[in-house]
């Protein structure tokens, strides 16, 4: 139902798990660490939880229990807009042509 990320790399990035979850309709469990807060929303496109903190990693995993519970559903349409590879490429194409 959700997909985990408790990571806290040095070289995280965009992690493309989180971009392939999301075009898959799956909500995120992710540590908030380095560039994951601009893909994953707070209770828009996932939960968040700070790195190394076990507890609140507990509390992320019972709130998605409860959101699943009471069908809350997540809004994934701007994230995978943004990962289109139509628009990519359109706005790649904009710069080559500058």
């Amino acid at each position: 139902d959700y997909v985990c990320l408790p990571t806290r790399h040095i070289g995280e990035g965009y992690p493309g798990i989180i971009i392939e979850a999301f075009i898959a309709g799956m909500p995120v469990i992710a540590s908030n660490w380095r560039s994951i807060p601009e893909l994953v929303v707070e209770n828009k496109t996932g939960i968040l939880f700070q790195p190394n903190e076990v507890k609140q990693l507990v509390n992320a995993i019972e709130k998605a229990k409860k959101f699943h519970q009471e069908n809350i559903q997540f809004d994934f349409s701007e994230v995978t807009a943004a990962f289109n590879a139509e628009n990519i490429y359109r706005k790649l194409a904009k710069e080559l042509l500058r």
